[in-house]
């Protein structure tokens, strides 16, 4: 997990082009620069989600979440 979009796209650089395996990442809605920083290094989306809310939906900051799961969020 990375402390911030500019920490990811350095953690990114880093490993997506010494690797041979598949590489997943999760970018969140506000970090179109960081989506743009994947596209350069090859990736490409595969599929997306929805965050759902029972309720009043929580405020989403300027911060990176890492999910353990998708069944867990």
């Amino acid at each position: 997990m990375a402390a911030d979009i500019e920490a990811a796209a350095i953690l990114i650089g880093a490993v997506v082009p010494e690797t041979r395996e598949e590489v997943a990442i999760d970018v969140p809605d506000f970090a179109p620069e960081l989506s743009a920083h994947c596209a350069a290094l090859g990736l490409a989306p595969s599929f997306e989600t929805t965050r759902m809310y029972r309720g009043a939906p929580l405020e989403v900051g300027e911060s990176i979440y890492a999910v353990g799961t998708l069944e867990l969020g």
